[in-house]
């Protein structure tokens, strides 16, 4: 039994005519009859009762018909999981990133990567900022996606910084820090800063805070939607306020570090391999980086 003759098989039965399987495979309707027989005979039964050229099937050529379409479903998967093996893709795939880039960004790449990479399993969670190296270096992703901070800066991962991105300092438009025509220092010392929480082997921390009064969230997706709700000031990533700048939602500070460049990074192990599959996320993350210069 061979899966060329299983393919002849199938096809005939699906289009009930020899001829018409031959038309599709593109053969002649003497190598289609010539499989199917040759089929027929190393099996020790009939699967076709023949007619002129209509073709139907016998019992147990219906009773097989499924299970030979599941061999050749299952020969097709396993050549193409060794043709993206040998082409250096990664099988799988497991990824952290932050929300500095939005998320319609990161429908969209997947919805590229499993089209480009259909061979690759893809695992992709969300973390803080300051969480991203610890994820790698425990060995619970394969890569990391995000702002890096002071502290990443000594870890001893591979670090490949891909694109600064812009951060403003922003409030809602009815906050008092809006109605400023200069904020200072003590300013932001004396109204609600939201900003990063994360947690490590110790315990809850807070990233940088400039004010006593503070509230730590987990995501800049969140930070933004506080800031929107009056309940502070934050420094945000341009990519999720570009919307609300524009409509008029939120206000830049008049501060002398209103903006700021942060580097975005992808996180690595030195001694870890990466194909195809993460080089081109890397690409795309940075084209979508520079579209905000």
């Amino acid at each position: 039994m061979k899966l060329s003759q299983l393919e002849m098989f199938v096809e005939a039965a699906n289009s009930g005519s020899i001829t018409e399987a031959a038309r599709r495979l593109n053969k002649s309707r003497s190598t289609v009859s010539t499989a199917i027989s040759a089929l027929e005979d190393s099996l020790g039964v009939s699967l076709f009762e023949r007619g002129s050229n209509l073709t139907e099937l016998t019992v147990i050529g219906e009773q097989i018909l499924d299970d030979s379409e599941r061999i050749l479903q299952i020969a097709y998967i396993i050549e193409q999981k060794c043709q993206h093996y040998a082409s250096g893709a990664e099988a799988v795939l497991r990824i952290a990133r932050d929300d500095a880039l939005s998320e319609v960004f990161w429908r969209r790449l997947l919805g590229d990567l499993k089209h480009t990479f259909s061979g690759t399993s893809v695992s992709l969670v969300l973390a803080s900022p300051p969480e991203l190296p610890q994820l790698v270096e425990d060995g619970i992703v394969d890569a990391a996606f995000g702002l890096l901070t002071e502290e990443q800066e000594s870890t001893s991962l591979k670090i490949e910084v891909l694109h600064p991105l812009r951060t403003m300092m922003v409030v809602e438009k009815q906050h008092p820090l809006a109605l400023l025509k200069r904020v200072q220092h003590s300013d932001l010392e004396s109204h609600t800063q939201i900003t990063l929480s994360y947690a490590d082997h110790e315990s809850v921390k807070t990233l940088l805070p400039v004010s006593g009064d503070h509230i730590g969230l987990s995501c800049f997706e969140m930070m933004r939607d506080a800031v929107m709700d009056k309940l502070g000031w934050a420094i945000l990533p341009i990519p999720l306020i570009k919307t609300q700048l524009r409509q008029d939602q939120l206000r830049v500070l008049k501060h002398k570090f209103s903006m700021q460049w942060r580097d975005y990074a992808a996180y690595a192990s030195p001694a870890a391999y990466h194909g195809k599959v993460l080089s081109w996320i890397q690409q795309e993350i940075q084209k979508e980086l520079e579209s905000y210069d």
